[in-house]
């Protein structure tokens, strides 16, 4: 489009050169007619430009936009699967690999946050675990926050190793007690 416009332009121009050449009479007027087009075409061109930004901007919005498997929730620009069905933490952490995922894990207050919404009250495993005294999630790495309920963790009878959501606040639990669970896409986001 832009292509056509300076063609047109460039006729117009030309065109208006000849006319130019061949009358002495009305030159005044003439320049003014270019001067006039000339203002449009800039108008209209400037206007084109807006609108392809636009167009550009949605569609590096779409491109990038996870493409959530149709059994996960888009929540923000990441892809989660909400279990409805109870496992033990090893069995939810084997699922959710299953499903090329992994059980959650929670980068900051803002993810846990947002994912309260979608939660039901009762408590969902999420893939930190301890080891040696050390909280430590699933991936690795070292929790960047917490968010324990009240006395918390306490390690009850000595066998709390995994954790479970609830309600936004985490609590130290059996690995063997069977809980729903949230996978967190490894090739979503």
């Amino acid at each position: 489009m832009f292509l056509l416009w300076v063609i047109q332009i460039s006729v117009m121009m030309s065109y208006f050169s000849q006319v130019l050449q061949h009358t002495k009479k009305g030159q005044e007027s003439v320049i003014a007619e270019i001067h006039e087009f000339y203002s449009k075409v800039v108008l209209h061109l400037t206007e084109s430009q807006k609108n392809l930004t636009v167009e550009i901007q949605q569609l590096k919005t779409e491109m990038f936009k996870p493409s959530c498997p149709s059994t996960w929730k888009q929540i923000q620009s990441k892809c989660y699967y909400i279990s409805t069905t109870s496992l033990t933490w090893e069995e939810a952490k084997e699922d959710c690999i299953a499903r090329q995922g992994q059980l959650l894990v929670l980068r900051d207050q803002t993810e846990s946050n947002a994912l309260r919404v979608y939660l039901s009250p009762q408590p969902f495993w999420i893939s930190l675990k301890r080891k040696i005294n050390t909280w430590i999630w699933l991936d690795g790495t070292i929790p960047s926050f917490t968010s324990w309920a009240p006395y918390e963790p306490n390690n009850a009878r000595g066998i709390e190793d995994c954790v479970e959501l609830k309600e936004g606040l985490w609590n130290d639990v059996a690995c063997t007690k069977k809980n729903p669970y949230v996978c967190k896409s490894i090739w979503f986001y």
